[in-house]
Protein backbone atom coordinates (compact mmCIF):
# COMPACT_ATOMS: atom_id res chain seq x y z
CA UNK A 1 0.00 0.00 0.00
CA UNK A 2 1.24 3.42 -0.95
CA UNK A 3 1.43 5.88 1.62
CA UNK A 4 0.06 9.03 1.26
CA UNK A 5 2.27 11.91 0.89
CA UNK A 6 -1.05 14.77 1.94
CA UNK A 7 -4.08 14.48 3.29
CA UNK A 8 -6.20 18.12 4.03
CA UNK A 9 -9.84 19.08 4.87
CA UNK A 10 -10.76 22.67 4.12
CA UNK A 11 -14.20 24.59 4.56
CA UNK A 12 -15.66 26.51 1.87
CA UNK A 13 -18.37 29.09 2.05
CA UNK A 14 -19.78 29.00 -2.24
CA UNK A 15 -22.07 32.12 -2.39
CA UNK A 16 -25.76 31.26 -3.51
CA UNK A 17 -26.68 32.63 -6.55
CA UNK A 18 -29.65 34.42 -5.76
CA UNK A 19 -28.99 35.74 -2.27
CA UNK A 20 -24.98 36.82 -2.28
CA UNK A 21 -25.22 37.84 1.32
CA UNK A 22 -25.44 33.63 2.12
CA UNK A 23 -23.48 30.76 1.28
CA UNK A 24 -23.63 27.02 1.37
CA UNK A 25 -21.18 25.47 3.94
CA UNK A 26 -18.82 23.27 1.37
CA UNK A 27 -15.89 21.14 2.38
CA UNK A 28 -12.92 19.95 0.09
CA UNK A 29 -11.06 16.80 0.84
CA UNK A 30 -8.04 16.18 -0.78
CA UNK A 31 -5.29 13.30 -0.70
CA UNK A 32 -2.10 13.58 -2.80
CA UNK A 33 -3.32 16.43 -4.50
CA UNK A 34 -6.37 14.85 -5.89
CA UNK A 35 -9.63 16.62 -5.04
CA UNK A 36 -13.87 15.73 -4.25
CA UNK A 37 -16.27 18.55 -2.74
CA UNK A 38 -18.80 17.37 -0.19
CA UNK A 39 -22.03 19.93 0.34
CA UNK A 40 -22.96 19.70 4.08
CA UNK A 41 -26.52 21.85 3.11
CA UNK A 42 -26.01 24.46 5.35
CA UNK A 43 -26.94 28.13 4.24
CA UNK A 44 -24.58 30.45 6.45
CA UNK A 45 -24.84 34.28 6.36
CA UNK A 46 -20.89 35.42 4.57
CA UNK A 47 -20.64 38.14 7.15
CA UNK A 48 -19.92 35.36 9.61
CA UNK A 49 -17.61 33.12 8.00
CA UNK A 50 -14.09 32.80 8.98
CA UNK A 51 -12.07 31.56 6.23
CA UNK A 52 -8.79 31.42 8.08
CA UNK A 53 -10.00 29.86 11.01
CA UNK A 54 -12.92 28.00 9.05
CA UNK A 55 -15.75 28.67 11.21
CA UNK A 56 -18.48 31.42 11.68
CA UNK A 57 -17.83 34.14 14.02
CA UNK A 58 -20.05 34.39 17.28
CA UNK A 59 -21.22 33.03 20.15
CA UNK A 60 -25.01 32.30 19.88
CA UNK A 61 -25.97 29.00 20.22
CA UNK A 62 -26.78 28.39 16.45
CA UNK A 63 -23.38 29.46 15.94
CA UNK A 64 -22.26 27.24 18.13
CA UNK A 65 -24.28 24.43 16.98
CA UNK A 66 -23.01 25.31 13.04
CA UNK A 67 -19.43 25.35 14.88
CA UNK A 68 -19.83 21.89 16.74
CA UNK A 69 -20.74 20.01 13.58
CA UNK A 70 -18.05 21.46 11.41
CA UNK A 71 -15.70 19.81 14.04
CA UNK A 72 -17.76 16.52 13.86
CA UNK A 73 -17.50 16.62 10.39
CA UNK A 74 -13.96 16.98 10.25
CA UNK A 75 -13.23 14.49 12.88
CA UNK A 76 -15.51 12.11 10.75
CA UNK A 77 -13.45 12.68 7.96
CA UNK A 78 -10.03 12.27 9.55
CA UNK A 79 -11.64 8.73 10.92
CA UNK A 80 -12.83 7.68 7.72
CA UNK A 81 -9.21 7.78 6.30
CA UNK A 82 -7.75 5.99 9.04
CA UNK A 83 -10.28 3.23 9.02
CA UNK A 84 -9.67 3.36 5.44
CA UNK A 85 -5.68 2.89 5.78
CA UNK A 86 -6.47 0.33 8.75
CA UNK A 87 -8.48 -1.69 5.99
CA UNK A 88 -5.88 -1.86 3.81
CA UNK A 89 -8.33 0.57 0.88
CA UNK A 90 -6.98 2.64 -1.58
CA UNK A 91 -7.00 5.79 0.24
CA UNK A 92 -8.07 8.56 -2.51
CA UNK A 93 -10.13 11.86 -1.88
CA UNK A 94 -13.34 9.89 -3.73
CA UNK A 95 -12.81 6.52 -1.39
CA UNK A 96 -13.04 9.06 1.83
CA UNK A 97 -15.85 10.90 0.49
CA UNK A 98 -17.70 7.69 -0.09
CA UNK A 99 -16.67 6.25 3.40
CA UNK A 100 -17.75 9.51 5.02
CA UNK A 101 -21.41 9.05 2.93
CA UNK A 102 -21.55 5.05 4.17
CA UNK A 103 -21.21 4.25 0.00
CA UNK A 104 -18.14 2.62 0.38
CA UNK A 105 -17.18 -1.40 -0.59
CA UNK A 106 -15.81 -1.63 3.01
CA UNK A 107 -18.97 -0.77 4.73
CA UNK A 108 -21.12 -3.60 2.50
CA UNK A 109 -22.23 -6.96 4.24
CA UNK A 110 -19.41 -9.45 3.95
CA UNK A 111 -21.33 -11.79 1.05
CA UNK A 112 -22.32 -8.27 -1.38
CA UNK A 113 -18.81 -6.95 -0.47
CA UNK A 114 -17.22 -10.55 -2.08
CA UNK A 115 -19.61 -10.51 -5.11
CA UNK A 116 -18.88 -6.76 -5.67
CA UNK A 117 -14.75 -7.64 -5.41
CA UNK A 118 -15.13 -10.62 -7.87
CA UNK A 119 -17.64 -9.05 -10.65
CA UNK A 120 -16.72 -5.33 -10.57
CA UNK A 121 -13.14 -4.76 -9.27
CA UNK A 122 -13.53 -0.73 -9.81
CA UNK A 123 -15.94 -0.52 -7.22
Amino acid sequence: MKKDKSFAIDFKARKTKSNRSFAYLIVKVTVNGDETEISLNEKIPIASWDSKAEKLKGRNVEVQALNDYIDDVRFRLKESKRTLEAGRYEVTAESVRQHYENRHISQRPPLVRAYHERFNPKA
